[in-house]
């Protein structure tokens, strides 16, 4: 015998359902990062743009897990420094925890586009989980009284 849904469930899962990650993004602003030093994080590759950018105000992220042997580094605006660091990164003059990478590359055309839309389901996934939690939290405290 299947349990029906209570009001209450419909309208947990109405109000994660309409829960979406909106990213305005630029062409151009991700580098692709393949062949990453062990013991490399997001931490060290921050640190490598911030350095190779000096005082120059640049909002950026670095998308990369901890064991990857690729990841990326993704600007929120367009700046025509980016193909220099891809440059100066294929051509181990910039290096990520003082070791070489196998490729930087800026993304283009699909491969842009399908980035963009996993980065965008991922943060929709996890925006809608962590709600999700929040209201069950929040129904189980209030059904105690």
């Amino acid at each position: 015998m299947l349990e029906e849904e209570t009001e209450e469930e419909k309208t947990i899962k109405a109000t994660i359902e309409a829960i979406k990650f909106s990213l305005d993004w630029k062409k151009g602003c991700i580098i692709a990062l393949k062949g990453l030093p062990e013991g490399c994080d997001r931490e060290k590759i921050l640190q490598t743009v911030k350095m190779f950018f000096g005082d120059i105000d640049v909002s950026f992220r670095a998308d990369y897990s901890r064991g990857q042997k690729n990841g990326a580094i993704r600007f929120e605006e367009f700046h025509e420094k980016i193909s220099d660091l891809a440059s100066k990164l294929n051509d181990n003059i910039v290096l990520i925890c003082g070791e070489k990478i196998e490729s930087a590359s800026i993304m283009e055309g699909e491969e842009e586009e399908k980035y963009y839309k996993e980065f965008i389901a991922f943060r929709t996934k996890q925006m809608r989980s962590k709600e999700e939690g929040r209201l069950r939290k929040k129904a189980r405290r209030e059904g105690k009284r």
